[in-house]
């Protein structure tokens, strides 16, 4: 991607080795952090490390230039600039923030943090060698493994006496569960909630699978919610699209209408609840993913945000949509708008010149309290060393009290404007006001729309991550603050739950705890104008949709599963063994007279077990099940293999896990072993470990690799390297390549248009 492109040097996996403020530079030595190509920044701190704002961010986006800076994102709504200095050859990466700290960083071999799922269900499913038989209460059997299940159960026997006689769906989601450590696809809520019940009374046992199915629940509710309040958001432009229509409909239609104006009046008020509601939707966004952040995973993190930017795409269009229809109709705006707005704003301006006076003032008290308070935190806070985190913290007040003193100011100047004017002097200074206005709207218009348009097709993903982070990180700051005093708000919020009148607005001000529910104004909304405007809309089928509830439905990677590591030391201490490899190897043997050498062939057996083998290599599967000698006498001969390469082999069958140390050699090796045993998992594993090893003395040997077992990705980026890095033909390894592939390679340069004389 061009973010990756623009940020190599500085994305990797990274270590602090000296962390430089005074006499606490241990503090973070040591720590570590992944500065991905998607702009996420994972943190690996020390056991020992202080609460330090860093470790807050999940985002990083880089200013590149002369004095190129790493901006992370967010803690209080702040971002934290880091000066950068980053040499590639040496693997070094310096950051600095003022004079507060510097941090020297070394950058250590790229892992891969997921890697591929681990899973054993091809067991569960096909059910061969199964040695046991759960019983559910319609009737199905279930036939398990002992083996499998030893891992989570201490007594397999009160396991399955505990198991049999629950329905289909508990007991099918508890086996899904010890075959992958994950739920199955057709996980439902109501499958979830009767898990937990079923499985409580023994909650020891089961404790990881109630846990599974809670997080299934959250993660349900949670992707519900975030799909009603974009639902609601664009509800909310289509209603205010729907009112402007009628605004902008030709006077011709309507002259012998006696209530036009009362129909125009009442268009005005919804467009103005639309905008309020849209505006509380937008803040509840902001708590809701702020509030989730920490809990969810940067998988979850990463697909609300993609979810978040395809409807922001979407709202784009809405708003794009309501500007054609604004331009378009300009002239009647301009003979029906600005008097209709100025007879609406001249009626109801006493009243809210005296609302905008009180809020003033409650937003002046509240913003003192959060001063007070904020000086009062700073002068007792017990962070030692930690100046940067008073520093943001400063920042982050400072972002609200200007927040609150714009707001405040406005008010001010609005009720300082019309102070003392009679009705009549306001009633035309307000309609001088519209007139204006009306005659500046083709301008604006004109201005927002090439605003929005440029945002929408400039935003790529990660600034859009970057953004979206900061901004919900701060105004999710803001109300967590205004929360705290919001009794002396209560009053000016209550006058505006009692105009809006909409028991939509006014829940998403309980559920943001600004409002207590005990005030809530007992009263019924009105009929609705349209269909959009109770908000009931759900997105539509092909509307981009979000599923959470997925990461619970994919099984762990070897590196993170428990089973794996289980299945490792069962494979090392050789316990309930049912099969064996017989490896044949070839060893030089040297006659006592020093001048005659032979080659013998001694064995190596290595024990296994049937179910794990079959269940991760589909070679070995058919091989045991084929009804052949390997499968009667359950012994697989394996040649032309050493034994060390096929016992690391078996490993990574067990654990999915591939030792990142492992020689080039070693690798190749296995490499081509998992491509004669069509074991594509650890191929890839390998494929990717090799990448990292590739440079001008090795990439011809790994493009012979490549070819001899179709390890089309390797191949594709040798070749690739080879294209940037044209003498590499020159070198004698290159001309003793297969003929075949010493063509493509030349016909990749023909391609590529660089010319290359061979």
């Amino acid at each position: 991607s061009p973010f990756y492109t623009m940020v190599e040097k500085y994305k990797g996996h990274w270590k602090i080795t000296c962390f430089n403020h005074g006499k606490e530079d241990h503090i973070l030595k040591g720590c570590e952090f992944r500065l991905s190509d998607n702009g996420d920044v994972i943190w690996k701190p020390p056991i020992s490390a202080k609460p330090f704002a860093l470790f807050n961010c999940s985002s990083y986006d880089v200013l590149l230039g002369e004095n190129a800076r790493i901006r992370f994102a967010a803690y209080k709504g702040c971002s934290i600039s880091l000066k950068a200095r980053a040499n590639k050859s040496e693997g070094k990466l310096d950051l600095s923030y003022e004079d507060l700290f510097a941090i020297k960083c070394h950058k250590l071999q790229s892992e891969d943090f997921r890697g591929p799922s681990f899973t054993l269900l091809p067991a569960l499913e096909q059910q061969f060698f199964s040695d046991t038989t759960i019983k559910a209460n319609n009737g199905k059997e279930f036939h398990i493994h002992k083996i499998v299940l030893q891992g989570n159960f201490k007594c397999i026997e009160n396991s399955v006496e505990f198991l049999s006689g629950k329905t289909e769906e508990v007991i099918n989601v508890v086996l899904h569960y010890c075959y992958c450590e994950s739920l199955p696809q057709t996980m439902s809520d109501s499958v979830a909630e009767s898990c937990i019940e079923a499985l409580s009374a023994d909650s020891e046992s089961y404790g990881k699978i109630i846990q599974a199915c809670k997080k299934f629940l959250h993660s349900s509710k949670l992707q519900s919610d975030f799909m009603g309040i974009i639902s609601q958001l664009h509800n909310c432009i289509d209603q205010t699209i729907e009112q402007f229509k009628i605004c902008c409909e030709s006077q011709e239609q309507h002259k012998h209408v006696p209530n036009y104006c009362d129909t125009f009046t009442s268009a005005l008020k919804t467009i103005v609840k639309e905008v309020f509601i849209f505006v509380i939707k937008i803040v509840r966004l902001c708590c809701l993913f702020d509030d989730n952040q920490c809990s969810m995973s940067l998988s979850e993190v990463s697909e609300v945000v993609d979810f978040c930017k395809k409807h922001f795409h979407l709202m784009i269009k809405q708003f794009d949509r309501l500007l054609k229809l604004l331009k378009s109709n300009i002239v009647i705006l301009s003979n029906t708008l600005g008097s209709q707005l100025a007879s609406y704003l001249s009626n109801n301006l006493p009243i809210i010149l005296k609302f905008c006076h009180e809020l003033a003032l409650n937003l002046d008290r509240c913003l003192k309290l959060i001063m007070k308070e904020s000086i009062q935190e700073y002068q007792t806070s017990n962070h030692q060393f930690l100046e940067l985190n008073k520093v943001i913290d400063s920042e982050a007040v400072l972002q609200v009290q200007n927040t609150f003193q714009l707001i405040i100011g406005n008010l001010l100047n609005l009720q300082k404007h019309f102070l003392g004017m009679t009705p009549d002097a306001y009633s035309r200074t307000i309609g001088r006001n519209c007139e204006l206005l009306m005659i500046e709207l083709p301008v604006i218009l004109s201005h927002i729309e090439d605003i929005i348009l440029a945002i929408d097709d400039k935003l790529e993903i990660h600034e859009f991550k970057f953004w979206f982070k900061l901004e919900t990180s701060r105004v999710a700051d803001i109300i967590r603050r205004v929360v705290i005093h919001k009794d002396i708000l209560q009053s000016s919020i209550l006058g505006l739950t009692q105009y809006i009148s909409r028991s939509v607005f006014t829940s998403d001000l309980v559920v943001l705890n600004l409002l207590e529910e005990s005030l809530v104004p007992q009263y019924h909304s009105p009929a609705p104008a349209s269909p959009h405007t109770d908000h009931s809309t759900v997105l539509t089928q092909n509307d981009p949709k979000l599923t959470l509830t997925q990461f619970t439905q994919l099984p762990s990677a070897g590196l993170s599963s428990d089973l794996a590591m289980q299945l490792l030391y069962l494979f090392q201490s050789h316990s309930l063994v049912d099969m064996e490899f017989v490896v044949n190897y070839p060893v030089q043997n040297q006659s006592s007279c020093c001048t005659v050498q032979s080659t013998l062939s001694k064995t190596c057996t290595l024990p296994a077990h049937r179910v794990i083998v079959a269940s991760r290599c589909d070679w070995f599967r058919r091989a045991l099940m084929s009804g052949m000698k390997e499968s009667i006498h359950r012994k697989i001969e394996v040649y032309e293999s050493d034994p060390e390469l096929f016992r690391i082999f078996l490993a990574y069958i067990y654990s999915g896990v591939l030792d990142c140390q492992l020689s080039m050699e070693t690798l190749s090796e296995l490499l081509l072993l998992s491509d004669r045993y069509e074991f594509d998992e650890l191929k890839y594993s390998c494929e990717n470990n090799l990448l990292t090893l590739m440079n001008e003395d090795s990439v011809l040997y790994l493009t012979s690799i490549a070819d001899q077992c179709n390890a089309k990705d390797l191949k594709r980026c040798a070749i690739n390297f080879i294209l940037s890095n044209p003498n590499i033909t020159e070198n004698e390894v290159f001309r003793e390549l297969e003929l075949e592939l010493q063509n493509e390679i030349k016909g990749a340069f023909d391609s590529s248009n660089k010319f290359k004389h061979f």
